[in-house]
C-alpha cells in the first residue's frame, strides 16, 4: 500500500488540499500515490459485491478527510460515478474542502427531514457527488447505526460505482465501528510519526 505524507496538522482545510488544485510539479507524486491506493482498493473490492469504503483515522488531524476527498476524486477521474459522504457529523470537513454549504446533509436525510436527492451536491467535480454531514444532531452514533443508514448505503451502492464514507477518528467516538460491518472495507489513515 502506498504511503502519503500529509501535513494537515492544526490548519484549516481548503480546496487547496485537492490534488487537482495543486501546482503540476507538486501534484504529480501525490496524484500517483492516490492512483496506487486506488489500484489497491480496486483489487480489494473486486472480490466482493460491496462498493462502499470507510475512511477513518485513530486520532484527529491525521488527514483522513483530505485522503477521503482525494481518493474519491481519484476514482471519479477514472470515469466512474462516485459519492463521498461526510459522516463526521461532529466535526464535518468535506464542505470546506469542496467549498460547499452544509445547511442540509446526511443528518437531515437519516432523520427523515429531507431526501437524499434534495441533500446531495451533484458534480462537485466531474463524476463526483458529495453528501455533506449537515447540521450536528444530538445523536450522531445512533443515526449512523440506524436502519435508515443501512438502507441508505444499500440504495447508494446501487446508484453509484463507488461510495467513500469519511468518518470520525476511531479513538474519539464509535461512529466508524457502526459503519464497518456495512461496507466492503475500512481504510485507516495514520499521521506520520
Amino acid at each position: 500500500m502506498a504511503i502519503i505524507r500529509n501535513k494537515t496538522i492544526d490548519r484549516q482545510l481548503s480546496s487547496a488540499d485537492l490534488f487537482c488544485n495543486m501546482s503540476p510539479g507538486k501534484a504529480f507524486r501525490i496524484i500517483e500515490t492516490y492512483k496506487n491506493i486506488r489500484t489497491s482498493l480496486l483489487f480489494t473490492l473486486s472480490s466482493g459485491h460491496d462498493n462502499a469504503f470507510v475512511v477513518t483515522s485513530a486520532e484527529p488531524n491525521s488527514g483522513k478527510s483530505v485522503t477521503s476527498a482525494n481518493l474519491a476524486l481519484s476514482f471519479a477521474q477514472n470515469g466512474t460515478r462516485v459519492l463521498l459522504i461526510d459522516c463526521d457529523m461532529r466535526n464535518p470537513s468535506q464542505q470546506k474542502i469542496f467549498e460547499k454549504e452544509n445547511n442540509t446533509g446526511l443528518s437531515d436525510v437519516l432523520a427523515g427531514m429531507t431526501s437524499f436527492a434534495d441533500a446531495v451536491k451533484h458534480d462537485v467535480k466531474e463524476n463526483l457527488d458529495l453528501l455533506t454531514a449537515g447540521p450536528t444532531p444530538p445523536n450522531p452514533s445512533e443515526l449512523l447505526g440506524s436502519e435508515n443508514m443501512l438502507l441508505l448505503l444499500e440504495q447508494l451502492s446501487q446508484q453509484y460505482d463507488y461510495v467513500f464514507v469519511d468518518t470520525p477518528p476511531v479513538n474519539v467516538v464509535s461512529d466508524a465501528f457502526m459503519l464497518a460491518k456495512k461496507v466492503a472495507g475500512v481504510m485507516l489513515v495514520a499521521r506520520q510519526k
